[in-house]
């Protein structure tokens, strides 16, 4: 016996083949359960890409905010697909959130800093910039560094 057709027999008392209606294989949620018809899963009962996106602006609507993968696990409301189902049909929980624009992720890159942690300034005569990389560092800490190390190594 299937772990989806044994909680569904425990939720609903109902002794019969279950179908995901989420259309997910591995979903185990009861309320995503129906009753298996020989002839096949209707489209309707299926969550599709557009149905995740109108169930996760209507989540967003009535919570103030983005849902997490937390929020629709197996146990959860059935007007909302579980998490299994959203990566099989997006392939990631950000892909989904990107999909209906609720990507709390994205956020404006950082801005470059001014000066070194020593506090020396990123001027143009101060600042070598490595080609390949194009990461910087600070001239006069490199000079600084570099007269300690031969100290050392004249010393040794």
């Amino acid at each position: 016996m299937s772990v989806a057709k044994w909680l569904f027999e425990q939720k609903f008392g109902i002794k019969t083949r279950v179908t995901a209606k989420c259309g997910n294989r591995e979903c185990v949620n009861p309320d995503h359960q129906k009753p298996f018809k020989p002839v096949g899963c209707s489209p309707e009962d299926r969550w599709t890409k557009d149905k995740i996106v109108s169930a996760l602006l209507l989540f967003a609507g009535k919570h103030g905010r983005a849902p997490t993968c937390d929020d629709w696990g197996i146990d959860r409301d059935s007007r909302y697909p579980c998490f299994q189902t959203v990566y099989g049909n997006f392939g990631s929980w950000g892909a989904a959130l990107d999909m209906a624009g609720l990507n709390p992720k994205q956020r404006e890159p950082r801005p470059k800093a001014t000066h070194c942690q020593q506090g020396h300034p990123f001027s143009a005569e101060n600042t070598y910039v490595w080609p390949k990389t194009g990461g910087r560092k600070c001239k006069t800490c490199r000079d600084s560094y570099m007269q300690r190390w031969e100290a050392g190594r004249a010393v040794a």
